[in-house]
C-alpha cells in the first residue's frame, strides 16, 4: 500500500524505525519530507531557514505525493508549534485519500473520522502487518 506519513517535522527521527517497519513489509511510503534534513534549527520556526520559494516547493511536494497516496497516516504524539500535519490530513478528510489512521491521541474534531485509531504506533504496525499478510 502507499503510504503518507503526516507528523510534526521535528519527529523525522522517531518514525523512522516506523516507516522502515511498513517499508520491510511492503508498503510504499511516499511522504519524502521523512528523509529531508533541515538547514538548521527548526525546533520552533523555518522563518529565516528557507525562502518562500523554498517553502512553496516544499508544499506542492506534498501535495503531489498526498495525490499519489492510498492512506495518510497521522502521527498527533508530539504538539507542534505549526500545522503542516493537519493540512496533510485534511488531504484523508476531504476524500483525496480514502484512508486515514490516527496514531496517538485525537486532538481535533476532525481526528474523529479516521478509518481506525490506534493508541501506539506497536497498534498500527500489526494492523498493517495483518494487512500485507492477506
Amino acid at each position: 500500500m502507499q503510504l503518507y506519513i503526516a507528523s510534526y517535522f521535528n519527529t523525522r527521527d522517531r518514525l523512522l524505525p516506523y516507516v522502515a517497519t511498513l517499508e520491510a513489509m511492503g508498503n510504499i511510503i511516499t511522504s519524502t519530507w521523512l528523509k529531508e534534513v533541515p538547514k538548521g534549527d527548526i525546533t520552533k520556526t523555518h522563518t529565516g531557514l528557507y525562502t518562500a520559494h523554498e517553502l512553496q516547493s516544499f508544499a506542492v511536494r506534498d501535495v503531489l505525493e498526498l495525490f499519489n497516496t492510498e492512506a495518510v497516516i497521522l502521527d498527533t504524539f508530539d504538539m507542534t508549534p505549526r500545522g503542516g500535519r493537519e493540512v496533510e490530513w485534511g488531504a484523508f478528510v476531504f476524500k483525496v485519500v480514502p484512508f486515514g489512521f490516527v496514531v496517538g491521541p485525537k486532538r481535533n474534531v476532525f481526528h474523529e473520522l479516521a478509518t481506525t485509531n490506534f493508541q501506539t504506533w506497536e497498534e498500527c504496525l500489526t494492523y498493517f502487518s495483518v494487512l500485507s499478510a492477506t
